[in-house]
């Protein structure tokens, strides 16, 4: 069980409360999280004293991988992919995050999924270690170069040296 260090209650975002989301993440495309409620990927919310202060996204569907790198891995059976977390800058640092992964990988293994699968890049401290209280362990880094539109996978045996 892991507690975040402020009160909050999580439970799951729908297409009705859309308005809450964009007033959360300002950025966020209306007609992009429509279709991903209508296409099976659950938000899951964490909210203090009723207001919306985090959320978190996952699909037991394919994923692409970064809006950046034009990769797309399904999923194998039995498996979760978790996405896309944001919490409000005022509250980041308290665990909420941590909590919040933590109810996602109880309600998806009662639902009988065996695997959660998350994506994080290196320079990400906060995220790598979100991920590693919740269990996650590095399997793959996926390397790829890019230089304005040119964007290119390097093969898996391909090292760039540390200067």
């Amino acid at each position: 069980m892991i507690s975040p260090r402020v009160d909050v209650t999580i439970d799951c975002l729908d297409d009705a409360r859309m308005a809450e989301y964009l007033q959360l993440q300002p950025k966020a495309q209306g007609l992009l999280i429509h279709d991903r409620f209508s296409h099976g990927h659950t938000c899951f919310a964490a909210r203090h004293e009723g207001r919306l202060i985090a959320v978190a996204w996952a699909t037991p569907h394919r994923i692409n991988m970064s809006p950046y790198l034009p990769l797309v891995m399904p999923l194998p059976d039995k498996s979760i992919y978790f996405y896309e977390s944001f919490t409000e800058p005022g509250f980041r640092g308290l665990s909420i995050q941590t909590a919040l992964c933590a109810h996602m990988m109880r309600y998806f293994g009662a639902k009988g999924f065996q695997r959660a699968v998350t994506g994080v890049v290196p320079e990400n401290g906060p995220s790598r270690r979100k991920n590693e209280k919740c269990g996650f362990q590095p399997y793959k880094m996926i390397r790829f170069v890019m230089a304005g539109p040119y964007r290119r996978l390097l093969p898996a045996d391909f090292r760039i040296h540390d200067r």
